[in-house]
């Protein structure tokens, strides 16, 4: 028989996929389970390495798929359908009622960390292209955001001023990204490429980014920024 030598041969997406999903799985594993100390730091160690690999397939993904929005939609699709069992493995406190009824907001599952970070990702490619009037429009829904937030904090108490800034939150971030989608379908006259195309639609980015923090998402800030650093990074 022929001997094969596979010496040299490349890792390819079937490889990277299926090391993310075994250590992903030793990771849950230790978080669901009471284990010994020492099992349990080894067990969870491995499992870091998952999130890189899924965040360079996010990555990938945003930059091959024919549909962000939709690409964003069904990842939020799937954090609220995942929200609910992760609760229960992980973190049943949550799902205890309080004066303000269930508390989801304290963890949520990665699935929202990948959300926002297509969300960003898609916002930011869209205004970067438009006028500049399409940018300062997109930067004028944030002034509103912020205007809303500081009129809440003002005048609604606590808690129930945070419940109205989540919603707030959610509403704007949906607004951006249904914007950015009418943007893409009537396309206008793009600006000059530039620092300042950059820069505007960079500053549309930050909402979504506190609320990801703000919803305890697994990695928070630091994973939705790995995968947008992976997205510019592009080849290199």
């Amino acid at each position: 028989m022929k001997e094969v030598s596979t010496a040299g041969k490349p890792l390819t997406a079937f490889h990277l996929k299926m090391a993310a999903l075994i250590t992903m799985v030793i990771d849950h594993t230790a978080a669901a389970l009471t284990l010994p100390r020492g099992v349990d730091i080894l067990m969870r160690s491995i499992g870091r390495m998952a999130f890189p690999i899924y965040a360079f397939f996010i990555a990938e993904g945003c930059r091959y798929t024919s549909d962000r929005f939709k690409y964003a939609m069904r990842l939020g699709a799937f954090a609220l359908i995942s929200e609910i069992p992760y609760d229960l493995a992980l973190y049943p406190a949550v799902l205890e009622q309080t004066g303000w009824g269930w508390n989801f907001t304290w963890r949520t599952n990665v699935f929202y960390t990948l959300f926002f970070a297509v969300a960003i990702i898609h916002i930011y490619e869209t205004l970067r292209r438009q006028s500049r009037g399409r940018q300062l429009l997109g930067i004028g829904c944030e002034a509103a955001f912020f205007a809303i937030v500081i009129l809440v904090a003002l005048y609604v108490e606590s808690p129930l001023s945070i419940r109205v800034m989540m919603v707030v939150s959610t509403v704007y971030v949906l607004a951006v990204l249904l914007l950015c989608r009418w943007m893409e379908k009537h396309p206008g006259k793009p600006a000059k490429p530039g620092w300042l195309a950059n820069v505007l639609a960079v500053a549309a980015l930050i909402v979504p980014v506190l609320m990801a923090q703000e919803l305890g998402s697994s990695y928070g800030i630091f994973g939705i920024l790995v995968i947008f650093l992976v997205y510019l990074a592009k080849d290199r």
